[in-house]
């Protein structure tokens, strides 16, 4: 049996953290920098691969999932890579209807990779939204397609966009 005093100790165990709150005593540093940083490093480092997978795993089984991410992929701190972050969200099952408008921003907004992987997340919403906040979002991003010159961006808001026409359909 393990001993479990030994599971820190990084010579016997690899321990994933992955946690928010103030009231998590089981968090190594309760910083929600540190914790968005240690998220991205383990979905996005090519050294960190084999962690990648059980990453996804510990995410889909987190009821406030949505919540850590979301905190992370809002972060100022971290600059690039929040394709990782935001991709988490559909690769771990996530439904991330309850931020469907923070998803339209980042489609709008963000570098193409992120806004590619938003997209992602809106096509796979399936819970509860509200039909004000999509008829919001479908003004939105029709201002944001009538200003774009970006083929690419072009394409991928405008589907965005059809997307949040059929949920409100």
């Amino acid at each position: 049996m393990a001993d479990k005093n030994n599971f820190f100790d990084p010579e016997n165990y690899n321990t994933i953290h992955v946690s928010v709150g103030a009231d998590d005593t089981h968090a190594p540093n309760k910083k929600s920098n540190d914790i968005a940083a240690k998220l991205l490093h383990l979905l996005s480092d090519p050294e960190q691969k084999e962690f990648r997978h059980e990453t996804l795993l510990l995410l889909k089984k987190n009821p406030n999932a949505l919540d850590i991410l979301m905190e992370a992929i809002k972060n100022k701190e971290i600059k690039k890579n929040k394709q990782y972050l935001i991709s988490a969200v559909w690769e771990a099952g996530i439904d991330g209807s309850k931020y469907l408008s923070d998803f339209v921003n980042i489609a709008i907004e963000h570098p193409f990779l992120e806004a590619m992987e938003a997209l992602t997340v809106i096509e796979d919403m399936c819970g509860k939204m509200d039909q004000k906040e999509i008829a919001e979002n479908i003004k939105k991003m029709e201002v944001a397609i009538s200003k774009t010159s970006e083929k690419e961006r072009f394409f991928l808001l405008q589907t965005t966009c059809d997307k949040l026409k059929d949920f409100s359909a």
